[in-house]
């Protein structure tokens, strides 16, 4: 595999960080006092730097060993949920965050890494033609246990990210009925029209007001008209770092979080959000370039579950902030501002480089009908 193959993902996710830290420090805001607050900000430059070394830290750990951790990472950030519930802090309704201190921590990205880890484990260690069910049952529940925790912090949009992960999990782990797979299908069709009465009122009325807007042309709700504006008012080449008017002055909400891409084509324009774009292309692009180079079971389905998910927050965010899809707060890959997010995905950048190196002679030797498909009749 080429060096850029390897490193490239790196290089992307180093760049698209580079510039939200940038975009972060320049739509710093004012404190009851009238001073610039650089908090924030340098808060995230010091989450950029801790989340390179530990992508270095963990790209240099044996796949193998980082596997053998999966129950131990999941038992703690599985507890770490469960905290929110207690000692949690509430901001915008949701309960999501655990302050400590001047640092706050969202275990629900951090169970993200957690589950990537412990999905492509089960995967490696129950790979026989008899181990199909137990790999089936374990793997839902593990999947299923941070997607109910989270979906009642609440926060939809994120509990969404764990069922992408456990949908690639499945279509990736050997075995797996195609029965099986169609049947989760209807059961999702099914679920979604069920699940709105298990939604919130301000969930219900982000639908509702989408839908007036793509379906009957009744203009966006506030958020998403804000970040509409500060999109168009960036022009080509935008109104520079920190001289937007929606952004600067704070029209524009979650300016560092959810909406920080109508920032960048505020502050730099369309040039400099294309840019952006084609970041996050050649970042996808290499993603899913690869997943096939992956020789062993529990690379192949990491890598596959580590692409999905990336992949699905970056086009969902992109979408809200263009009004394509309802606001939903899944924040925008390596961009926005949040340690816990940054170092998330740096994590998991880390392990994909690991995994790279996992050799399929390194592994157990098996006989070769455990290795065969088991065929069912369509």
């Amino acid at each position: 595999m080429g060096r850029y193959n390897i490193f490239g993902f790196f290089i992307l996710g180093l760049a698209i960080s580079f510039v939200g830290v940038a975009t972060i420090f320049g739509v710093s805001y004012k404190n009851a006092f009238g001073e610039i607050d650089y908090s924030s900000s340098i808060k995230q430059l010091i989450f950029f730097v801790t989340s390179i070394l530990i992508y270095f830290i963990l790209s240099n750990i044996k796949f193998t060993q980082i596997l053998k951790s999966s129950y131990f990472i999941f038992a703690i950030t599985s507890l770490l949920l469960l905290m929110v519930f207690f000692v949690g802090t509430t901001i915008f309704g949701s309960r999501r965050w655990i302050v400590m201190g001047p640092i706050s921590i969202q275990p629900s990205e951090f169970a993200k890494f957690s589950l990537l880890i412990l999905l492509a484990s089960l995967s490696e260690k129950l790979f026989k033609k008899s181990d199909v069910l137990k790999l089936i049952i374990f793997g839902s529940f593990v999947s299923f246990l941070p997607f109910v925790m989270v979906y009642f912090q609440p926060d939809l949009g994120t509990s969404v990210i764990f069922f992408v992960a456990y949908i690639s999990f499945l279509i990736n782990s050997p075995n797996i009925p195609s029965k099986f797979l169609k049947i989760l299908f209807l059961l999702t069709i099914i679920a979604i029209p069920v699940g709105w009465f298990f939604m919130k009122d301000y969930q219900k009325e982000r639908v509702y007001e989408f839908s007036n807007a793509v379906l009957f042309g009744k203009g966006y709700d506030d958020n998403v008209q804000k970040s509409l504006e500060a999109i168009t008012n960036g022009g080509v080449f935008g109104k520079g770092l920190g001289f937007g008017p929606d952004s600067v002055l704070r029209f524009l909400p979650s300016k560092q979080t959810d909406f920080i891409i109508a920032v960048v084509f505020e502050s730099y324009g369309i040039f400099g959000g294309g840019i952006i774009f084609l970041f996050y292309l050649f970042l996808i692009t290499d993603l899913w370039m690869v997943v096939p180079k992956m020789e062993t079971r529990g690379a192949i389905v990491f890598s596959t579950c580590s692409a999905s998910i990336i992949t699905f927050q970056i086009l969902v965010n992109i979408g809200v902030n263009f009004g394509i899809l309802p606001v939903t707060g899944i924040p925008a890959p390596f961009l926005s501002s949040g340690g816990s997010s940054l170092i998330t995905n740096f994590a998991i950048l880390g392990v994909l480089s690991s995994a790279t190196k996992d050799k399929v002679f390194e592994t157990t030797k098996v006989k070769k009908n455990d290795l065969e498909f088991i065929q069912y009749d369509m």
